[in-house]
């Protein structure tokens, strides 16, 4: 009998997520994103047509717009 030994898988963790992709992430709509990025609020790249926005864009996003009261 062979024995094999079960590994831990590690889920992926993108850095760059696609704009359907962020807005999940931040519970928004696609389109919302969109805006953000056209209006300078949140940068992308652009490869092939794709439009690609950094995580740590976002999580700074939501970091600048909290509210203390």
């Amino acid at each position: 009998m062979i024995r094999m030994s079960i590994q831990e898988v590690k889920p992926v963790v993108r850095r760059f997520l696609t704009r359907k992709d962020a807005a999940e992430y931040l519970g928004v709509s696609p389109d919302w994103i969109k805006r953000q990025n056209l209006s300078g609020n949140l940068r992308f790249s652009k490869v092939n047509g794709l439009v690609f926005i950094d995580i740590k864009d976002l999580d700074r996003l939501i970091e600048k717009n909290f509210v203390y009261k």
